[in-house]
């Protein structure tokens, strides 16, 4: 009878381990290229659907994709091109929950914006 009670909570941690490493990992944003910016996910649930958007100068450009079987994406945005100037941000939501959002670091570089009026 204690072996039959061992092997059952062996299977049951074995269940639940993967579950706990994928729920335990946070969705995470990055950019791999910005001449024809690559977009890379981590984190997110498997085959999840996600909306991503990357908005450029206020314009978004939307995209679907599915997270692999690990949580990962990869999407291109061919034509396009961000500068360490060019006012950006990325979301990605999905339809089992995850959410994340990247930001550009502001630059001292970048002349300030114009005034509005």
């Amino acid at each position: 009878m204690p072996l039959r009670l061992v092997l059952v909570a062996l299977l049951g941690a074995a269940a639940i381990f993967p579950a706990a490493l994928v729920a335990g990992t946070r969705p995470t944003l990055a950019l791999a290229t910005t001449d024809g910016v690559l977009v890379r996910g981590t984190g997110f649930r498997p085959a999840e659907l996600l909306r991503v958007t990357l908005t450029v100068d206020g314009k978004p450009y939307p995209h679907r994709v599915r997270a692999s079987a690990r949580g990962r994406f990869a999407l291109r945005y061919p034509g396009l091109a961000i500068d360490a100037c060019t006012p950006w941000r990325l979301t990605a939501r999905g339809s089992l929950g995850s959410r994340a959002t990247l930001l550009p670091r502001a630059s001292r570089d970048c002349p300030p914006p114009p005034p509005a009026g």
